[in-house]
């Protein structure tokens, strides 16, 4: 849903935060879109007690992160290479968190009925504080982005 919103409200966001390339306010909800689906992996790989993977993927993820920034910006596509870096790097480690997560793709594993009532009433509490803690740590930098010109943005950044 939030992707959906990105790009819908691509424009209105990008004139937000004094974007004017739509690509790039649409490649930050792809990211954020992958940032949310990764989170599903990263517990059921806790509960496999496969802490040295996720420790492996998250490296893996880093260095691609790292790697990826620099040889976009020495090919020259600055921040829209950037960008393209960011959701590969985000991309290939959730492809990799599948591997120790197999078996649940097994068509003989019992699936447990969860009631709906209590899923949400565990995840909406769940997701409110997430977003809250989330939102305090970035809002100062969103406000910034807005009301400082792109020079000293970067800088408090």
């Amino acid at each position: 849903m939030i992707f959906i919103i990105f790009l819908i409200f691509a424009s209105e966001i990008g004139q937000f935060f004094k974007i004017d390339n739509k690509f790039l306010i649409i490649m930050a909800g792809l990211n954020v879109l992958i940032g949310y689906i990764a989170i599903i992996n990263t517990p059921l790989l806790q509960a496999k007690l496969a802490f040295t993977f996720i420790a492996l993927i998250n490296l893996i993820g880093a260095a691609l992160k790292f790697s990826l920034g620099i040889i976009a910006v020495f090919l020259g596509r600055s921040i829209e290479g950037v960008i393209w870096a960011l959701f590969l790097s985000s991309l290939v480690p959730y492809f990799l968190s599948f591997i120790p997560l197999k078996f649940i793709f097994n068509k003989g594993l019992a699936i447990p009925k969860i009631a709906t009532g209590s899923l949400i009433s565990y995840g909406a509490p769940a997701a409110i504080a997430l977003f809250g803690l989330t939102s305090f740590i970035t809002l100062d930098i969103i406000l910034v982005k807005h009301f400082f010109d792109p020079l000293h943005a970067g800088i408090y950044s």
